[in-house]
C-alpha cells in the first residue's frame, strides 16, 4: 500500500536558543516519498530528507537482499503495525 500522507500540510516551529532564531519546517513530498525538514539557524540553512517506504515496499526491499522477516512492529514499544501507526519496524534475520 502507498505512503498515504497530508503532503500540503507544513508544520513550522519557531524558537529563540542562545540568542540565535531557530526556525524547523517540516512536510512530506509524495512525488519522492520523502519526509523533508529544513532547519535555520541564524544565516545557516540545513536540510534533512529521509525517503518513507510503504509496509510492502521495504518487505520486498529486505526479503530481496536476503532478509527472513519474522515481525513487524508499530512503534518502538512493539505494538503491533497498522495503517495508523507511527513506524514500521522490522525484526528479522539474514538468511544463510
Amino acid at each position: 500500500m502507498p505512503l498515504a500522507l497530508e503532503t500540503s500540510s507544513r508544520q513550522l516551529g519557531v524558537a529563540v536558543i542562545d540568542g540565535e532564531r531557530l526556525v524547523i519546517e517540516r512536510w512530506f513530498d509524495a512525488a519522492s516519498s520523502t519526509f523533508n525538514k529544513r532547519i535555520t539557524i541564524g544565516g545557516r540553512r540545513f536540510l534533512e530528507r529521509v525517503r518513507g517506504y510503504d509496509r510492502d515496499e521495504i518487505t520486498r526491499l529486505f526479503t530481496d537482499a536476503g532478509f527472513a522477516i519474522h515481525d513487524i512492529y508499530g512503534d518502538f514499544s512493539g505494538a503491533r503495525f497498522s495503517d495508523d501507526s507511527p513506524r514500521l519496524i522490522l525484526a528479522g534475520t539474514r538468511n544463510a
